[in-house]
């Protein structure tokens, strides 16, 4: 098992990669430009791919044994497990809404303004889901690993 020191690393390491990653969709979501919307669309399925990837990856990563957290969450603090259980229905949610998307921005069409709007704020809304989701994550690894770490506040 990883210490809490690796994981801590770990985990800040991932969130600025996300919020990297997140950042740059969000702001690709913002606004449909007027002209050139075969760019943007392009640049806005990039943006998203690389996201959704890449947040794959780190929900596996999280759940894995090996290197992720969830796992020493449950060996450390046993009666965390229906937190635990619901992170992890979060991510097969997560997934599932990132595959709708991907699906409807493969289908979108410039010059259809009202549907790529709305696949906007379905990625907008993605964003913010995640984000509460990722506090989440972050308080309860804060509450178990916070006597690992040494701390007593």
């Amino acid at each position: 098992m990883r210490s809490a020191a690796e994981i801590s690393e770990w985990i800040k390491t991932e969130a600025k990669i996300i919020e990297e990653l997140s950042d740059r969709l969000s702001k690709a979501a913002a606004c449909i430009p007027s002209r050139n919307e075969s760019a943007w669309l392009t640049d806005l399925r990039v943006h998203f791919e690389r996201f959704r990837a890449h947040f794959h990856k780190h929900m596996a990563l999280e759940e894995g044994g090996g290197g992720g957290y969830l796992a020493p969450v449950l060996e450390l603090r046993p009666e965390w497990a229906g937190q635990v259980e619901h992170l992890q229905d979060e991510h097969r949610e997560l997934s599932t809404l990132m595959t709708d998307i991907y699906h409807e921005l493969n289908e979108l069409e410039p010059g259809k303004t009202v549907t790529m709007l709305d696949c906007c704020r379905r990625i907008q809304n993605l964003m913010e889901v995640i984000r509460h989701h990722e506090d989440r994550e972050n308080l309860i690894l804060a509450l178990v690993f916070s006597r690992d770490l040494g701390t007593t506040d």
